[in-house]
């Protein structure tokens, strides 16, 4: 009797989808994809549902051993670190900054600085918390908080900055190159053939931050030289955009800016933050098929309303792991309070494709 030989094929082993994938067929951030799945109650209910419901259809299954492993810290940290926040604006810290200290197995919480009658009596408040270390984010340097920072017992915790601002405030930076990323931004709107590029600058909460980009913008007009066919000009607005603002909110340009802008004519605008475009739009100027846009500081989430802005990712959650990683680093080696040699961890701008900036032989002309 013959037997019938038989042969398998190879079944494919199952790619199984990461929390970035269901993150991004969700349409929303990793950090609300990951409060989501664990039903915090920071996520609006249907948000919730809705990621719940696209985790079940690609079969996300959460890895308790990962989860595990993630909360296992190295010989000498506790294995629940406090993190505090302390800050004077609340800079979206709710997405970024609590699910990067949970993604680490530690608690995160937020103090805003202008909620303590002192420094003095914050520094007390937070020892007695329990808190182990703290991040700052200097928004507004000209708040009592920090014009009294020397009454806050820095010696207490260890500490990372977020800004280039107050440098008086010898602690170890994780922060942006602005030089870099304007230096990016304007590399990529020339080499797409726009010709006629301005620069609309706000100040930022660090001069130094103000003077790197109005630097790299000086140097790269610089290389160019006169002959190059390319016009660039800048122009410092005044308005506070650090707050996005809904569509429907109208901040109209400046009067003077609006008219310079007219008059200057560019094919393409540069602004500092990717909410710039609220104000472009509310004054009628339309993107991209009347002027290209592009921003120093973009983002990969979408905004009801408008399209994703073409830009240098400001990628706040690297940043915020970034932070962590460092604080952890001065909890391990005992260091507290002021740095006496402070260093700069610099991230450095990875740029993201968005609807305002075309190439130029693909865009609908200029006004």
């Amino acid at each position: 009797m013959k037997l019938k030989r038989f042969t398998s094929t190879p079944v494919k082993p199952r790619i199984q989808p990461t929390l970035a994938d269901v993150a991004r067929k969700a349409g929303v951030s990793l950090g609300t994809t990951s409060m989501a799945l664990r039903g915090l109650a920071r996520v609006a209910p249907a948000t919730r549902a809705r990621v719940a419901a696209v985790a079940a259809r690609m079969g996300y299954q959460i890895n308790s051993a990962a989860s595990m492993l993630a909360r296992q810290r190295i010989k000498g940290v506790p294995q629940r670190l406090l993190i505090g926040f302390l800050a004077d604006a609340p800079w979206e810290v709710d997405r970024f900054f609590l699910p990067a200290c949970e993604a680490r197995g530690w608690e995160g919480r937020v103090f805003m600085a202008d909620k303590f009658p002192s420094p003095e009596a914050a520094s007390r408040s937070l020892w007695q918390q329990g808190v182990d270390g703290l991040i700052l984010s200097l928004r507004s340097t000209q708040s009592s908080f920090w014009k009294n920072y020397a009454q806050f017992d820095w010696n207490r915790f260890p500490v990372v900055k977020l800004s280039r601002g107050m440098p008086e405030l010898a602690f170890n930076l994780v922060r942006l190159s602005t030089f870099d990323y304007m230096l990016k931004a304007l590399e990529t709107i020339t080499g797409r053939g726009y010709r006629r590029v301005a620069v609309l600058m706000y100040p930022s909460a660090s001069e130094r931050d103000d003077l790197a980009m109005r630097g790299a913008f000086l140097a790269y007009k610089m290389k160019l030289g006169d002959n190059c066919g390319i016009a660039l000009e800048w122009w410092d607005y005044r308005e506070n955009l650090h707050r996005t603002r809904p569509l429907e909110a109208s901040f109209p340009l400046e009067a003077s800016c609006l008219k310079w802008l007219r008059k200057f004519q560019p094919d393409a605008i540069l602004g500092f933050h990717w909410a710039f475009i609220y104000p472009l739009l509310v004054s009628g100027i339309k993107i991209p098929d009347e002027t290209a846009l592009a921003a120093v500081l973009s983002t990969n989430e979408r905004h009801r309303g408008i399209p994703r802005i073409s830009g240098c990712n400001y990628d706040t959650i690297t940043l915020y792991e970034r932070a962590l990683g460092v604080l952890e680093t001065q909890y391990l080696k005992g260091v507290r309070g002021f740095v006496t040699h402070p260093m700069e961890h610099v991230i450095e701008p990875v740029w993201i494709e968005g609807g305002t900036l075309p190439r130029k032989e693909r865009s609908r002309g200029r006004r």
